[in-house]
């Protein structure tokens, strides 16, 4: 840290007080490639960084070994199994079987299944559906105006 960082008449940046939480200090720090950047420090209460960021505070206390300490015990056990059980919930599986039937996940995959056994079951399904849902997407000309219907 090289020292507050002062306006072109001199004067300093930010207000300082001897409350952290009502200091705005601007400082002005020399990086380790030797480039220059200026940082403001602000406190917050942990109640707010537990809520806005809580993932970020938990791989924080685990990497200054304070885990332990009663603020962070229960909350950084917590919050990594919400995150894993959100990731794990957000995954697709890559084969999906349901009673012993693959299931395919896309149209190609469909018609791929159909190809390797021999069969149009899944064809099949595929042009009923779209049969039944046809009507939904029946396209007008642009020069018909849409009729709704309000009963």
């Amino acid at each position: 840290m090289i020292g507050r960082k002062r306006h072109a008449d001199g004067s300093l940046v930010g207000l300082s007080n001897k409350n952290p939480k009502d200091d705005y200090s601007v400082y002005e720090v020399q990086l380790n490639d030797g480039s220059y950047s200026e940082y403001t420090a602000f406190w917050s209460s942990l109640t707010t960084v537990k809520h806005s960021m809580p993932i970020e505070l938990a791989e924080y206390a685990i990497a200054n070994k304070i885990n332990d300490e009663p603020a962070f015990a229960w909350s950084v056990t917590r919050t990594f199994r919400r995150r894993n059980n959100i990731i794990k919930s957000t995954r697709i599986p890559k084969k999906l079987m349901k009673y012993g039937i693959k299931v395919p996940g896309s149209f190609e995959q469909a018609y791929a299944f159909d190809i390797e056994n021999g069969k149009q079951l899944w064809t099949g399904a595929i042009n009923k559906e779209l049969r039944n849902v046809i009507v939904a997407f029946n396209l007008l000309e642009m020069t018909k105006n849409c009729q709704l219907d309000r009963n």
